[in-house]
């Protein structure tokens, strides 16, 4: 059987092609959002808001895919990181003392659609003249203290191909009403090679055929990585496809709470299973599961786990994987404890809309049968 780790587009898509949905959180918010190729995007766009400076300081969760960083680290900026809990919240007393005169910008990250109470550490940072960022890439549409994820800081940044079939797609929501000054500069609306290596890539993952491997052998260094992840990929918009696509989606409740219900199923699925326990035993009221994260003894463990499960069709990963940490994190790990212990021990399940109830059952079969 094949799991998709990701929705995917069907038939059912191309046969509504005449409905468009309004429905999606943000999507027609006009004057608040800017639409982008990826969800690491808008930190370029954040960095030209706040007039970043090279060496001006971003805190940062240790918890963090290092290449969602890129665009800051082009834009000059230095990290200073900060370990998270279990609970996925930072702690408040812990990150006071990573202020500095140099602190330009903070980012909260929201993580796996399970978001928490940020309110506090936003209103002392805002009091000390630091801009934030809720980083809700993995996080779209879920909502906490009666809000969505990404409205509480001054910017919101979120991965919409994580959550929709789209080759490329993330957005910079603009909680302060300043979207226009960007605007007004343009945007590259997504016609460039680095969109073609994106749309590619995504293929890739839901066919395993090596596309971009197959072009860069039929034209050479044209989309090498210093192409790819240079300033010009930064600055582009969402393609025509996947805007297309957004349009045709079903309503938002729908898919939020298709979702839920799948982390549930699974849930139930595995609740005899002493191997594995859920980082989250319960879904909060209007929270979105992007994945079920489920934790496990020890890093071995998780780590042959996983290559069994994906050895089985069952596509399991780790988020964001210890190489894909910044590299000062991952050379001074056990200044992270919790870090350590997340990238190491999670086992990351789908639970997307796209699954069906014969995808469920065999996932949990695999996991209850072979461990």
């Amino acid at each position: 059987m094949y799991i998709p780790l990701s929705p995917t587009i069907k038939t059912l898509n191309i046969l509504k092609m005449w409905r468009h949905n309004d429905r999606l959180p943000f999507i027609n918010d006009f004057d608040k959002r800017i639409l982008l190729s990826m969800g690491k995007n808008a930190f370029w766009y954040i960095a030209k808001m706040i007039r970043l400076q090279i060496d001006d300081e971003v805190i940062v969760p240790a918890y963090m895919c290092y290449n969602a960083l890129q665009p800051l680290m082009k834009a000059g900026a230095r990290f200073r990181f900060i370990d998270i809990g279990i609970d996925l919240k930072i702690d408040f007393r812990s990150l006071v003392d990573l202020f500095t005169n140099k602190t330009k910008l903070l980012i909260l990250v929201q993580y796996f659609g399970m978001p928490t109470d940020i309110r506090e550490i936003v209103g002392f940072a805002q009091s000390q003249g630091v801009h934030t960022v809720e980083d809700c890439a993995l996080s779209y549409g879920s909502i906490i203290n009666g809000r969505f994820a990404g409205t509480t800081a001054d910017f919101g940044l979120f991965s919409l191909r994580k959550f929709f079939p789209i080759p490329d797609g993330g957005m910079l929501l603009d909680n302060r009403n300043n979207i226009s000054d960007i605007k007004r500069e343009g945007i590259n609306m997504g016609k460039g090679l680095a969109i073609v290596r994106s749309m590619l890539s995504n293929a890739e993952s839901k066919t395993g055929v090596p596309f971009v491997k197959y072009l860069k052998g039929s034209k050479g260094e044209l989309l090498n990585d210093s192409i790819v992840n240079g300033e010009g990929d930064f600055e582009l918009g969402i393609s025509n496809v996947s805007m297309r696509i957004l349009e045709k989606q079903e309503p938002w409740e729908d898919i939020c709470l298709k979702r839920r219900e799948n982390y549930k199923y699974m849930l139930i699925g595995l609740e005899e299973n002493t191997l594995f326990k859920p980082l989250r035993k319960t879904l909060e009221d209007g929270f979105c599961p992007m994945t079920l994260p489920l934790m496990v003894d020890s890093a071995d463990s998780a780590d042959s786990i996983r290559d069994k499960l994906n050895q089985d069709r069952v596509p399991a990963y780790a988020w964001p994987g210890v190489s894909n940490l910044h590299p000062y994190v991952r050379e001074n790990i056990k200044k992270y404890p919790i870090t350590q212990y997340l990238v190491n021990n999670l086992i990351m399940l789908p639970v997307h809309q796209d699954l069906t109830k014969r995808h469920l059952d065999y996932m949990i079969q695999v996991l209850t049968r072979d461990f």
